[in-house]
């Protein structure tokens, strides 16, 4: 009792307080680093579908604004305002290698994640480098054409600026990264929501969360369609830009690639698969990565 006595009275050692946040603080960093420079873990065919939709997409927007005329046949897959399959690409990778990370760490922290990390890690890859473009136009737009568009700027630094007309707003096109930040927000909760119905009743609760969610999107869209009528025939901005009109590729997304992640895991935690389980990984891999 009297050395625990004597150990409450002794003063704190700053200094090895400060010499432990220090190491925390660098340990968090070094880890967010490996996470911008090293996130795909092996994924290589992810950046190239990237690269296609990114191809696919400019490709489009180049053919309309040339031609203001529809493509024939196949080629109006190209056209940005109809046939908007390399946005969906794009949303299906991005959940797919968010639910692969998300689901590793709860593999790793047995069932726990954080979000903190996660949060961090999603502001600073995409937070600096689109903040520094959205300022660079809004001085270019003052300095060089006069226009005001960029007084709304405020909608791109809270991410809703899809919610907006992009005629109306600075710059238009990057409405996308509006969408996919608010998908970031609720991913984390999603997962924590299925941990806590594990423990209730053991189920793949996140591919429930998840279907329900994918199918919840797909009759908002269809109850819009209906409402629009013979509207329809006009390009929607809502069905295009707004976010709960659009998610369904990202949380299909998020379920592959945590189905492919607990395969994985048990394909590496266990010595000798039988050769029927290891091809079913394989063409699991292939799936997701190839045709998603």
């Amino acid at each position: 009792l009297k050395r625990n006595r004597d150990s409450i009275n002794e003063p704190i050692n700053w200094c090895s307080v400060m010499a432990l946040a220090l190491k925390s603080t660098c340990n968090y960093f070094r880890e967010t680093r490996d996470s911008l420079f090293d996130s795909n873990k092996g994924w290589a065919a992810c950046d190239g579908l990237r690269a296609i939709a990114v191809l696919w997409v400019c490709g489009g927007h180049a053919s309309f604004f040339g031609t203001h005329e529809s493509l024939p046949g196949l080629l109006g897959l190209l056209e940005p305002y109809s046939k908007d399959v390399a946005v969906d690409l794009f949303l299906v990778l991005s959940g797919f290698l968010i639910g692969n990370a998300l689901q590793r760490e709860v593999i790793k922290g047995c069932g726990q994640t954080s979000w903190a990390s996660f949060y961090a890690r999603r502001f600073f890859r995409i937070v600096p480098a689109y903040l520094s473009a959205c300022l660079i136009s809004l001085i270019v737009e003052r300095t060089a054409y006069g226009t005001t568009s960029c007084n709304t700027l405020w909608r791109n630094f809270l991410f809703v600026n899809n919610f907006f007309q992009p005629a109306e707003a600075c710059m238009g096109q990057s409405w996308s990264i509006a969408v996919e930040m608010q998908l970031y927000l609720v991913t984390p909760p999603l997962f924590y929501l299925s941990q806590k119905l594990n423990k209730v009743w053991a189920a793949p609760w996140i591919h429930v969360l998840c279907a329900s969610a994918w199918f919840t999107c797909c009759m908002l869209r269809l109850l819009h369609v209906i409402a629009l009528g013979d509207s329809m025939a006009n390009f929607d901005p809502a069905l295009y830009y707004f976010t709960q009109y659009r998610y369904a590729p990202y949380i299909a997304g998020v379920s592959v690639g945590v189905a492919l992640t607990n395969s994985l895991a048990k394909d590496a935690s266990t010595t000798s698969l039988p050769r029927q389980d290891s091809r079913l990984v394989a063409v699991l891999k292939y799936v997701a990565t190839a045709c998603s």
